[in-house]
């Protein structure tokens, strides 16, 4: 055999080792895009971005991307090792590393959209994002998902607001339209390390750039717990989210009071987030851990009671037990999420009820229906830490579930579902 028929048939053998070598590497690492059949529901516009798959979802291993997202010393209940395991791989079939830098995933973070939004931004503005905000997006049918622990949810609440008496919690986010014929009121940045002081009013602090200016109603109407805008009166967060009709911006503060400056009507909060300007995707504005929008998941008044219309967006809240992950749209965690990095559910995490389960034949009450009907549709986020395993956040009176036994006869209906039935981690819906 001459040297040239040898180097041919090495090179031949060689090109086969390749091939080999090739297959297996695509038998056993993850795709970076789900398939086409999965994605083929969502109703992104044209104007989004693409969400880029994480080159590292591949690069890293299962174990790699578990060692970055748990804490030494914590130990996890049985079988949630091997679960967290199962749900890092699902993500890496479609493109996601969960244990990337918050830094990272900002840069990431799509950088177009469509303007319009799926009602006029006006009146309450029920819905105020792009219509490619993924907070409005049904879950496709055929989405890769895995499966939660049965019973892993056992306790949760429904939030509410109101004044005292009405039998609402007051510890929902409350929500504060100003329009332009409302007179322009400074919402002033607390001083740091220190909730906000009745009757005080930090214009002297070194973060005086950060208090903002806003077309706020009258102040009788937004006083805490009151009956006007419906601002919480609750007395640890104190979330109130600012939307100016006149400019379509919101803004969101955290440890709010009206006290600041009684005759002016002005505000004072622990933390101001920067204003976002609407229509956005609600990937960003909010003061919760995982720096999500707070408004765009709300349960709004009369959504949980409308009997002629599903809820038509996802909904949020916090858990006691997270995971040191972070999945878009988030962008952050909890400085403190190493004290309790014991769960299943990272920021970001989105939800899902079992889509196959037949809620019209079960004995709900309309609003624990409409409330799991919109956990099956459209899912629910995980954005902050809490005391409970899965908290909903809403913007709405208690007195709406009045005539259904209360918030307690509602959770109690919502939480025997979430306990009893199939609970799915699904990816998050993005342009791919």
């Amino acid at each position: 055999m001459n040297k040239r028929m040898q180097a041919a048939i090495s090179y031949i053998a060689l090109f086969a080792l390749v091939i080999l070598v090739s297959s297996c590497f695509t038998r056993n690492s993850p795709s970076l895009t789900a398939n086409a059949a999965d994605v083929s529901n969502l109703a992104f516009s044209n104007e989004l971005s693409q969400y880029q798959p994480h080159l590292t979802a591949r690069s890293r291993t299962v174990e790699q991307i578990y060692d970055q997202t748990a804490t030494p010393g914590i130990t996890l209940e049985s079988g949630y090792a091997e679960k967290r395991k199962e749900i890092i791989r699902m993500y890496q079939s479609v493109g996601i590393d969960i244990s990337l830098d918050k830094n990272e995933l900002r840069k990431l973070k799509p950088q177009n959209w469509s303007k319009q939004t799926p009602q006029p931004l006006d009146g309450s503005y029920p819905q105020p994002y792009s219509i490619d905000a993924p907070f409005y997006q049904k879950i496709p049918t055929n989405f890769p998902r895995v499966l939660l622990p049965t019973g892993y949810v056992q306790s949760g609440h429904i939030s509410t607001l109101g004044p005292s008496g009405d039998g609402s919690d007051e510890f929902g986010i409350g929500v504060v339209i100003g329009s332009a014929s409302d007179p322009i009121r400074t919402i002033y940045l607390e001083q740091a390390n220190q909730y906000a002081k009745i009757g005080t009013c930090p214009q002297l602090n070194p973060w005086t750039g950060l208090n903002v200016k806003w077309h706020i109603p009258d102040s009788a109407n937004t006083k805490l717990g009151s009956t006007g805008n419906g601002v919480p009166r609750n007395q640890s967060d104190r979330t109130v989210v600012w939307l100016d009709r006149a400019t379509n911006k919101t803004v969101a503060t955290w440890g709010s009071i009206e006290n600041c400056q009684p005759l002016l009507g002005d505000w004072s909060a622990m933390h101001i987030e920067q204003p976002d300007q609407l229509p956005s995707l609600g990937d960003a504005g909010g003061v919760n851990a995982a720096n999500k929008s707070d408004i765009v998941t709300l349960i709004r008044p009369g959504e949980a009671i409308n009997p002629q219309q599903p809820i038509p967006h996802a909904l949020s809240g916090p858990v006691r037990n997270a995971w040191k992950a972070i999945v878009y749209p988030a962008s952050n965690y909890d400085q403190s999420i190493d004290q309790n990095n014991r769960g299943l559910l990272g920021y970001g995490f989105l939800v899902q009820l079992d889509p196959n389960l037949n809620l019209a034949s079960l004995n709900l009450s309309l609003p624990a229906r409409r409330i799991l009907e919109a956990i099956q549709s459209y899912g629910w986020y995980m954005d902050d830490t809490g005391v409970r395993d899965f908290d909903i956040k809403g913007n709405f009176s208690a007195a709406e579930f009045a005539p259904y036994g209360g918030v307690n006869a509602v959770d109690a209906q919502v939480l025997s579902v979430l306990k009893n039935q199939k609970l799915y981690v699904v990816p998050p819906l993005v342009k791919r």
